[in-house]
């Protein structure tokens, strides 16, 4: 025999808010608007991304003097991808990436 609390407490897991998000709202990263299915690539531009712009930071902090044009490689990977796979959500990032490349420009001799 069922009791009530439990058949509310299903009822309540079950249950979706009005207007609430789902897996099929998030982006799709791999997917170009322009190329079509390019996940591989995207997974190669991520971690080209992130190498680059690792070695950047260490380079930076160990006062090398050829990081700014690793930055200005790094962000640029980085807002290619983005631009590749552009969403509305991307525009903070590319933002960002813009704002390495700038401080890089400004910080070459």
């Amino acid at each position: 025999m069922r009791t009530p609390d439990r058949c509310a407490h299903v009822r309540r897991r079950r249950a979706r808010p009005t207007g609430a998000r789902t897996a099929d709202d998030a982006p799709r990263v791999g997917h170009s608007w322009l190329l079509g299915e390019i996940r591989p690539l995207t997974i190669v531009l991520a971690v080209a991304a992130t190498v680059v712009l690792v070695v950047a930071g260490v380079t930076h902090l160990a006062g090398v003097g050829w990081w700014p044009w690793a930055v200005v490689v790094g962000a640029g990977v980085s807002a290619l991808l983005m631009v590749l796979t552009f969403t509305p959500w991307w525009l903070i990032g590319l933002g960002m990436d813009a704002a390495l490349i700038v401080w890089a420009l400004r910080a070459i001799d």
